[in-house]
């Protein structure tokens, strides 16, 4: 058996949390399509619950060349916690045919999140009953830990599982390349459903909606081409990519960058598609389209200006102090702007692609200008901070609130 490492410090930039104080009257909590009933009389005392889930590299099992990561890694905290009754924690899953075409494991661990996780199988002495469905897995815990599922193709079978792609670019400037990233990522259901990928609006940030693609254990790529571009840009990336079989298999956030050059600077408009496939199954294309064009609106990011008007609710000179407070990781509970981006009803891929954007744009401001495209106001946002016990938020929020009175 592996030696547990030493405990460190969570680095909350890898994860996602959220709390209630839970007593004997019982409690739900829900995070990201993960839910987590606790029955009445479960406890005796009132215990803070935490719910979370880390996507970070050294949370994750090590798996086989033919074992495919199924859901993500949920954390139920205090670790180790017992009940008087079993609690059910709901698991989504993106397996397709997951009771005919898939051999299921579920993982737990003995050692908490920042110990260096020590997976092993969940067995008997773990639960008391387990409900395998056909877009989440229901578990009748009696205690607390960590808990993920993997899954292997059954005999004879040749198992396939639900991923999507997600394309995002900045917005596109005169004159300059556009940079465009796809991320392949397991289709959840649950919270993570495309209809709310269609439906959320990102400020030009997504290019288009999730688009699903069934993945199966036959050993090949995912190739994606760039096709049908519009006159006047060329691609300077190729026009073939492929994300390797085992990064999405195994659920590794593959992703691939299509860079485009202008032919003029004064071009202002993009379209083109991408359209993917897995090898072996080239009649099941699916097709990303991408249409863009130059808006006003601009980042506060050092070095570039937001035009006067961009934002209605938040000043220019709050907005820079939320963006000194939240852009940096929280040491407690991840309160930063991952936990503000999760409240407002945001996935894991558009956290994913926020993150990976961090040495470019702010991600408290882009989170900003969303909460007034859902056209909440500064209050509703200075009652979420309270509320999230970030006090030093709040207070700096007051002493603007004060100013405006009444209009704040």
């Amino acid at each position: 058996m592996a030696k547990t490492s030493q405990a460190t410090a969570f680095d909350y930039t890898k994860g996602m949390f959220i709390h209630e104080t839970v007593g004997k009257d019982g409690g739900k909590l829900t995070l990201q399509g993960i839910q987590l009933n606790i029955p009445k009389d479960a406890l005796e005392d009132d215990k803070e619950i935490r719910l979370g889930l880390v996507w970070g590299q050294e949370h994750r099992p090590a798996l086989s060349g033919t074992q495919a990561m199924l859901s993500p890694i949920v954390v139920c905290e205090p670790h180790r916690l017992r009940f008087k009754k079993p609690v059910t924690l709901t698991i989504p899953h993106c397996a397709v045919e997951i009771k005919s075409d898939w051999n299921v494991k579920l993982l737990t661990s003995d050692t908490m999140v920042i110990q260096g996780v020590q997976w092993r199988p969940l067995t008997i002495a773990d639960y008391e009953s387990r409900i395998i469905n056909d877009h989440n897995i229901k578990i009748e815990l009696k205690h607390f830990t960590l808990y993920t599922v993997l899954g292997e193709s059954a005999e004879e079978k040749c198992a396939a599982k639900s991923v999507r792609l997600v394309a995002f670019a900045p917005p596109l400037s005169p004159g300059r390349m556009f940079k465009m990233r796809v991320y392949c990522l397991n289709n959840y259901k649950e919270e993570m459903s495309m209809i709310r990928e269609t439906e959320r609006d990102l400020g030009g940030m997504r290019l288009d909606a999730a688009t699903p693609v069934l993945f199966h254990d036959n050993g090949e790529n995912l190739c994606l081409q760039l096709t049908n571009i519009s006159d006047g840009w060329k691609s300077e990336s190729g026009i073939t990519q492929e994300m390797e079989f085992e990064t999405v298999w195994h659920a590794l956030t593959p992703s691939c960058t299509y860079v485009l050059q202008p032919k003029e600077p004064t071009i202002t408009r993009i379209l083109c598609e991408i359209l993917a496939h897995q090898k072996g199954n080239d009649a099941k294309t699916q097709k990303i389209t991408v249409a863009e064009e130059v808006t006003d609106r601009q980042s506060i990011v050092p070095g570039i200006t937001t035009p006067p008007g961009t934002f209605s609710v938040f000043p220019f000179d709050l907005r820079l102090a939320l963006i000194k407070l939240l852009d940096p990781p929280h040491p407690i509970g991840g309160k930063d702007w991952h936990l503000v981006a999760s409240k407002m009803g945001m996935d894991y891929a558009t956290i994913l692609w926020h993150e990976s954007r961090t040495s470019a744009a702010s991600p408290t401001e882009q989170l900003l200008r969303e909460w007034e495209q859902q056209n909440r106001t500064m209050k509703d946002f200075h009652k979420l901070m309270v509320e999230l016990e970030r006090l030093d938020v709040a207070s700096e929020m007051e002493k603007f609130m004060t100013l405006q009175g009444s209009n704040a």
